[in-house]
């Protein structure tokens, strides 16, 4: 928190244009620093112009302080400005505006930051200025003064119960098949005694679920290693036996589960899932892979090796599966082309603040020019997660859920001069022909519609090459060596052993070996 502005805000009595600025100056300073100080950028929203930079500014500060009262406020500017059309009332109001028909207050049934937006459509439009009382300095001011306030703190309750609540994890006896005993404070069955076996807690259902007050986590149950009774996980010794408890094993805990918030949970299987563990172990199913519908690891690792060794085959195919090979000229091509431009009026459109220079007949049009992402609520899900205790505790888990909100801007169609390719003269032969420039003829030169100038210029000088058989390549060289070449000069060239495709790059003159 920028304790500094605050305080400087709080000590103002008269807001002056100086002190404004002044104020405005310092909030800026800390804007621009990058460090998104919340009350640096609400001061700055408050103080400066209303232009297009800050209303760009003001989209991040909504989207970083959504429930700053400035940017609620802003948020409501914005709904105005974007879509004004959207209201009759204010576009009646801004029709009433643009023809010169200005009130001397802001209406009374509109708020000021809609009052702020119609003003600036209409200077934005129009270029009028309208000189109307809009001040949004007491906004700031309180917002100041709710930070500067302490707010009530209650007294801190050591038995607050946390934040996560905790309940009680269920067991079956395995012995006389009492069901639904309680995970923590059952530690023996009440009908036969025998103790609790960890592996057979189960979690409940939402409407058998029993709290836990009070609850201190001290870890995770141990077994004793001699006698095999449950302790707590802080324990040092067995509450049986006494024994030593430094190589006692932290229980199993069963897997966390969860649905949605809207849902209910349901008693879990405790047999189904004792079932899956059994045949789990006995090697019968693999539980992964059948839960997921998907294949064996072996059968995936042995896939995904086979695929990489296919991968390696094919870039050795396509890129060092090469031979070399004797070739000799038996022909020569040669081309040369020059693109002809033609100066031609287009119609193009973009944001008016990206329009080119040399634009005319402008049409200015507010419209849709992009989408921002606007969080609307979230998806929340309840997990449960047993803590091996006995207990389990609840969490709930929320991703933020978005939808695409309009953006408006003003959008310029506009007629402008463009040189475009219109024609392309070419050239072409034989070594037999004399290499040559097409001929250039343009209609006019200059910048008047309809006159043409020369574009680029391309050449190429290719050679025929023959080889072993009936194969026949082209390879495009340089012109020198084009034109120093004569026919049935002999070559070495690397061709692909597979495809056939001959590497231009490596031609070389059999003479120069």
């Amino acid at each position: 928190m920028n304790t500094q502005l605050i305080q400087h805000i709080l000590s103002i009595t008269n807001w002056d244009q100086a002190t404004r600025m002044q104020v405005l100056m310092e909030a800026q300073q800390a804007v621009i620093s990058g460090s998104q100080d919340e009350v640096a950028m609400t001061t700055f929203t408050a103080l400066a112009p209303r232009n297009d930079t800050w209303r760009q500014f003001i989209n991040q500060f909504i989207t970083l302080y959504p429930e700053n009262p400035l940017a609620q406020t802003w948020r409501n500017y914005l709904r105005v400005f974007q879509s004004p059309h959207n209201q009759p009332g204010i576009s009646q109001l801004i029709n009433q505006i643009s023809t010169g028909n200005i009130p001397t207050h802001p209406p009374a049934n509109i708020k000021p930051e809609e009052w702020a937006a119609v003003v600036d459509i209409v200077h934005k439009e129009t270029g009028q200025t309208i000189n109307t009382p809009i001040d949004f300095t007491q906004q700031l001011i309180d917002y100041v003064r709710a930070l500067s306030t302490p707010q009530p703190t209650s007294p801190t309750n050591k038995n607050a119960t946390p934040s996560e609540p905790v309940y009680e994890m269920l067991w079956d006896c395995r012995f006389c098949g009492t069901k639904k005993l309680l995970g923590k404070s059952q530690k023996f069955c009440p009908v036969c005694g025998a103790a609790q076996d960890p592996s057979w807690r189960y979690f409940p259902s939402d409407d058998e679920k029993v709290a836990v007050q009070d609850h201190k986590f001290v870890g995770t149950d141990v077994e004793c290693p001699a006698c095999s009774t449950l302790n707590s996980g802080d324990s040092t010794y067995c509450t049986r036996c006494g024994s030593p408890l430094d190589a006692a094993q932290a229980v199993k805990v069963q897997s966390a589960r969860e649905k949605h918030e809207s849902e209910k949970f349901q008693t879990e299987d405790l047999q189904a899932r004792i079932h899956r563990e059994y045949d789990a172990e006995a090697g019968r199913i693999q539980p992964e892979a059948s839960k997921k519908g998907g294949l064996p690891r072996w059968m995936v690792m042995g896939g995904g090796l086979a695929l990489l060794g296919l991968c390696f085959f094919l870039i050795y195919v396509l890129f060092f599966a090469k031979e070399e090979r004797s070739v000799y000229v038996t022909g020569f091509e040669w081309e040369r082309t020059i693109e002809i431009q033609q100066l031609r009026a287009v119609n193009e459109n973009t944001r008016c603040e990206n329009m080119p220079a040399g634009a005319y007949s402008v049409d200015r049009r507010r419209e849709q020019v992009d989408t921002r992402r606007v969080q609307v609520g979230e998806d929340c899900r309840v997990r449960q997660v047993d803590q091996g205790d006995g207990t389990f505790r609840e969490e709930r888990v929320c991703n933020p859920v978005y939808e695409n909100e309009p953006v408006y801007g003003d959008v310029c169609y506009y007629t402008i001069n463009r040189w475009l390719d219109d024609r392309t003269l070419r050239e072409e032969g034989t070594k037999d022909d004399t290499v040559v420039w097409p001929q250039v003829n343009l209609a006019c030169t200059g910048e008047r519609l309809g006159c043409e100038r020369e574009g680029q210029r391309d050449e190429s000088y290719v050679l025929i090459l023959a080889g072993d058989g009936d194969s026949t390549y082209e390879c495009e060289i340089d012109f020198d060596l084009w034109q120093s070449t004569n026919i049935e000069a002999v070559f070495t060239i690397q061709v692909n052993s597979v495809t056939g495709r001959a590497d231009c790059g490596s031609l070389e003159s059999a003479s120069s070996g």
